[in-house]
């Protein structure tokens, strides 16, 4: 099982892969200080994950540091609710949605 996931300040652009939202039990992910503009759409599924929002002093999942357009990063600084509704959101309004509703 991986518990923690690392790649702080590595200026990478490479946005992490879906794979990573199959860790259910990631505790700490850090990725800030990258060039990351975007997030896999499954990243809400990251349950695990604490953003320092429950009383903790350190958050367990940082993105800071990166571009971030996709969701932006406002809506990351809430966590993986957010990101997951975010997601969902636009999703939802997508063309190929809206052409199926009509």
């Amino acid at each position: 099982m991986i518990y923690t996931a690392r790649s702080n300040g590595q200026d990478t652009a490479s946005r992490p892969t879906d794979s990573i939202c199959s860790l259910g039990r990631l505790h700490f992910l850090w990725l800030g200080n990258n060039r990351l503009r975007s997030l896999p759409k499954g990243f809400g599924q990251l349950r695990s994950l604490d953003w320092g929002r429950q009383g903790q002093h350190t958050p367990s999942a940082v993105l800071d540091g990166n571009p971030m357009e996709r969701p932006p990063m406002d809506v990351c600084k809430r966590g993986v609710d957010a990101i997951a509704k975010y997601f969902g959101s636009t999703a939802n309004n997508s063309p190929a949605n809206s052409r199926r509703r009509r």
